[in-house]
């Protein structure tokens, strides 16, 4: 794996970890990057998190590093109870701990999707502005 700058960890094919021949939407967040890491400078390992395109469903995940078992522990429950990544975004997490990866991967994932409402407006907006 290789660090992009920013935290991410890819393989190099370009896809995270071992998900590459997965279709899916790829979340990988170094733990050196998360405050708790910094702070008390532990940060070894990631956390990369495999979701369904549209909904976020977590079909899979790696954690590699200090306290994995613990770490994996909020992704089993949400992939038990059917949360997606942008349930898991509304979730309150304490502050700094090594589980803010979650909150990340989450937000990430909200800011990159297209919701329903907005698709909506959108293909008004375009079918308003080609109309011949």
């Amino acid at each position: 794996f290789e660090n992009d700058g920013r935290g991410r960890f890819a393989s190099a094919g370009g896809q995270a970890g071992g998900y590459s021949s997965l279709p899916g939407m790829h979340r990988g967040l170094a733990f050196g990057d998360l405050d708790r890491g910094r702070t008390q400078g532990d940060g070894h390992g990631f956390a990369e998190v495999l979701a369904a395109p549209g909904d976020g469903r977590i079909l899979g995940a790696t954690i590699v590093g200090r306290d994995a078992g613990e770490q994996l522990a909020p992704l089993c429950i949400a992939m038990t109870n059917g949360l997606g990544l942008g349930r898991l975004a509304r979730t309150v997490l304490p502050y700094p701990t090594r589980s803010e990866y979650v909150r990340r991967m989450a937000d990430e994932f909200n800011r990159k999707r297209l919701t329903p409402a907005a698709r909506r407006m959108f293909g008004a907006w375009f079918r308003w502005n080609t109309r011949s």
